[in-house]
């Protein structure tokens, strides 16, 4: 364990990432930091061996609008294929303020390896307005103001952060790709198709508000935020394999847990477990690694419960989480219950 000014980093990682808390938060910036930190590049370290993957990356899988519920669902499936080789389904992503490319730095690259850890862009992004990793630092004030600026930023936030990219690529920090501008081409459409530009900007503010509002709401209770999960500071377990990682940091809601309606499943990030674990895996076939899934976990000395948290129990830890100050010291939930 070693200390930072504000978090004791207890999982595995050796140093706090570089440019993690600069003002001006981007994918690009963690991959920068990532880049300085590992200080190989432009190779990857695998194993503590240095590989040039320049040409394997358009074999590999991660390579190369109705209303605002639909676009949502439509958000959270597309979810399932950018993790895939370069597909056309996943530029549904792209329909709202969101960019796959960025998605799948912050995304795959950075939550999916290092969920809930210092390194996990997705907790470092929100902050300080919402903060998952237990820390003294969350004030009287913070607390109180929890409930406004959810129901100010999660309409909001995707808006601010494709602003954000924009004047990235003003600015020459982020490259130029013709999906960033799929918003604008939807608002000229509604605009060509109502004939009235004020109605037709109103009703495409109506459709992302409330789209990102829900996705907001739905992704930050995902499995991942809730008193029994890992997170950065709290007790880490002696071993350090991934796999352990990955289902410390995650629990399923139970609605939608292996053979669930697959519509649930793909619109509320359901399998999560599974998905962490095999993550270029569509999610109409996660079922199938079911029964390997907890047996494995036995052999690890894992209680894996998929129904003991429902909605209501995840909605009560993603409140517990924002507001908690103190580490848990004990061992995480599923590796103490036998």
């Amino acid at each position: 364990m070693h200390y930072t000014p504000w978090v004791a980093i207890t999982s595995p990682i050796t140093k706090y990432p570089s440019k993690r808390d600069i003002v001006f938060k981007s994918v690009w910036n963690w991959l920068e930091g990532k880049r300085e930190d590992d200080g190989v590049y432009p190779y990857w370290r695998i194993h503590d061996k240095l590989y040039d993957l320049s040409g394997f990356v358009d074999s590999h899988p991660g390579g190369k609008l109705l209303n605002c519920l639909l676009l949502e669902f439509i958000m959270t499936v597309a979810h399932n294929f950018f993790h895939l080789k370069d597909n056309w389904r996943m530029f549904l992503f792209d329909l709202s303020t969101l960019s796959t490319r960025d998605w799948r730095i912050s995304h795959a690259l950075s939550h999916h390896i290092y969920p809930n850890t210092i390194y996990d862009y997705e907790i470092s992004v929100l902050e300080p307005v919402f903060q998952f990793i237990p820390s003294k630092n969350k004030s009287f004030l913070y607390r109180i103001l929890l409930i406004p600026k959810i129901c100010f930023f999660m309409p909001i936030n995707l808006h601010l952060d494709w602003v954000k990219s924009l004047i990235q690529v003003y600015r020459k920090e982020r490259q130029f790709y013709i999906p960033d501008l799929f918003p604008i081409f939807q608002l000229v459409a509604m605009v060509y198709i109502n004939g009235s530009f004020w109605m037709a900007l109103k009703l495409w503010l109506a459709i992302h508000v409330t789209a990102n509002f829900i996705l907001h709401f739905t992704g930050l209770q995902a499995s991942h935020h809730h008193q029994h999960m890992f997170h950065e500071g709290d007790t880490y377990p002696d071993d350090k394999d991934w796999g352990v990682l990955q289902v410390i940091a995650t629990r399923e809601r139970g609605e939608a847990f292996f053979n669930g309606p697959l519509f649930l499943i793909a619109i509320s990030f359901g399998n999560h477990s599974l998905h962490h674990l095999f993550p270029t895996v569509c999610h109409s076939k996660l079922f199938l690694f079911q029964d390997v899934f907890l047996e494995t976990c036995k052999e690890f000395g894992i209680n894996y419960q998929p129904q003991e948290l429902n909605p209501l129990k995840h909605l009560k830890g993603f409140w517990y989480c924002l507001k908690n100050k103190t580490p848990n010291k004990d061992v995480p939930y599923v590796l103490k219950i036998k």
